[in-house]
């Protein structure tokens, strides 16, 4: 079986050459050929975003080291979960990382169409003035891109199947990064992003939404 070794800064993937995770490092070079991955935790601009981020949620996202991975031009740290994710994952699976790198690509792109200037003013408009739309805008075509990765890696799970280990569906956990604290409450309104959802899901079935 043929593989291939890849740098990102900090991160070295064995990719077997067949597989969709080989296509995406591959991608990723060509088009980001100065791509740095590194571990959010060990970044101290990070840590300065994470106090910033404590205040601009009220204390209400305490986990933006340990749960979220970050993406600013060419550039990707990861969480503390998708750190050991990618330690265990390494060899086998590699599903989980193509996801991961699926959704910040997405980022990583918009960086690169719009510049670090005008993405910081969108994303960083404080809760509830405007309600942060720009801020969802950002983040809508990233996780409509997970969800579609989840669909061909496991419908039921999309489908409200399966329960989470938190006890919640995929579909909960979805809506709950637009509606919540994750991201500053960019879009408070369930309807709406349900909506987004329940019509991506139609759009995945074979139906469509134009």
């Amino acid at each position: 079986m043929a593989s291939r070794k890849w740098q990102f800064g900090k991160y070295t993937f064995n990719t077997d050459t067949r597989s969709k995770l080989h296509r995406m490092c591959e991608e990723l070079k060509q088009e980001f050929p100065d791509l740095v991955m590194d571990r959010k935790r060990t970044v101290w601009w990070e840590w300065v975003r994470y106090v910033f981020i404590l205040i601009f949620t009220f204390g209400g996202n305490r986990r933006y080291l340990s749960v979220f991975t970050s993406t600013s031009k060419n550039r990707i740290d990861f969480s503390d979960i998708h750190h050991e994710q990618l330690q265990s994952e390494m060899i086998g699976n590699h599903d989980r990382i193509y996801r991961l790198l699926m959704h910040e690509r997405v980022h990583l792109r918009q960086f690169a169409k719009y510049g670090s200037i005008l993405m910081s003013l969108v994303y960083l408009h404080p809760p509830f003035i405007g309600l942060a739309y720009g801020r969802a805008m950002i983040e809508k075509p990233a996780y409509l891109v997970s969800l579609q990765c989840m669909w061909e890696e496991d419908p039921l799970s999309v489908t409200g199947h399966k329960l989470l280990t938190t006890g919640g569906t995929y579909k909960d956990w979805w809506v709950s990064q637009f509606a919540g604290p994750a991201y500053g409450w960019m879009w408070p309104f369930k309807k709406t992003i349900e909506g987004w959802y329940e019509a991506e899901l139609f759009r995945l079935r074979g139906g469509s939404t134009r």
